[in-house]
């Protein structure tokens, strides 16, 4: 039995229904005339039919690079982009492998930023702040990191920077280690309630209506008594006892617990400081006091 071939003139193509091959059959649904256009030529074997093109065939005898020129409208004889095989960078005097558009990354980088492959950056030489009394390296736009900020944010440059942290405390008779403004973290905070104490007595205000939300006067009693009968009791998380015991509450005032009196509990100023903001029962997790 022979194969029965497509019924357009000059189409030697197997037929697969209505007496049309697979191309002329979509031309035939799609409405478009049966002889428009030259149909798709087999790939196998063939070579781009473009000037000086020896690419392999990917549509109607081009390669797919000048099929894309002939359907967008672009020049056929446009110069090819330098395939990169492994060979050299274009650049004089350098070794590295092509990537792209026959430059090395380095160069390519160059390229993209700075619209030459052949310009290179100065480094950035040591040198102080612009700002007077500065001495800080810089580090954009001639000023140091923190000049730099102080213009973004519209801040006065001549406020003063905080000293560098360091060094003992410069407060009278203490030795500790310095934090801000050449003081330790007590002395600072001495001073910044003389310079200005309305927010620091707002935090205290604020403090005192949480502990004291939705407590009756009878609360409040209990609360000071319990307060008094456990006043000699050990730390509740470590067991122990020091000099400096403090009335800690279980479920911290700042994750909305109250100065009930079934929240109080004595704890050391070790353990009442590493607690922070924790929950009791999960800081005793954390001690490993619960299994």
């Amino acid at each position: 039995m022979t194969k029965r071939t497509c019924d357009v003139p000059e189409c030697e193509r197997p037929h697969k229904g209505h007496g049309l091959c697979d191309t002329h059959l979509y031309r035939q649904r799609k409405g478009i005339p049966l002889t428009a256009g030259p149909l798709r030529q087999e790939r196998a074997g063939l070579t781009c039919t473009a000037e000086d093109c020896e690419r392999s065939v990917a549509g109607k005898g081009l390669c797919s690079l000048h099929w894309q020129r002939q359907r967008n409208g672009l020049s056929m004889a446009a110069p090819l982009k330098i395939a990169n095989l492994g060979q050299a960078c274009a650049i004089e005097d350098c070794d590295e492998p092509s990537r792209k558009r026959g430059w090395c990354t380095k160069h390519y980088e160059r390229w993209r930023q700075h619209g030459d492959p052949h310009v290179v950056r100065s480094r950035r030489v040591n040198r102080p702040c612009a700002v007077e009394g500065c001495e800080r390296p810089y580090g954009a736009v001639g000023m140091c990191h923190f000049h730099r900020r102080r213009v973004l944010t519209g801040t006065p440059i001549e406020q003063p920077l905080k000293t560098a942290k360091g060094g003992e405390c410069a407060a009278d008779g203490c030795s500790k280690h310095a934090q801000y403004r050449g003081l330790c973290r007590l002395h600072r905070q001495r001073q910044d309630y003389q310079d200005d104490p309305i927010p620091f007595k707002a935090k205290t205000a604020r403090r005192r209506y949480q502990a004291a939300r939705g407590m009756t006067k009878i609360d409040k009693a209990i609360s000071t008594a319990y307060r008094a009968a456990i006043a000699t009791d050990p730390c509740a998380y470590c067991g122990g006892r020091t000099a400096a015991m403090q009335v800690d509450h279980q479920f911290p005032l700042s994750k909305g617990g109250t100065d009930h009196w079934w929240n109080l509990a004595m704890a050391c100023s070790h353990c009442n400081l590493t607690k922070h903001a924790r929950c009791g029962t999960r800081f005793r997790l954390l001690l490993g006091l619960l299994c």
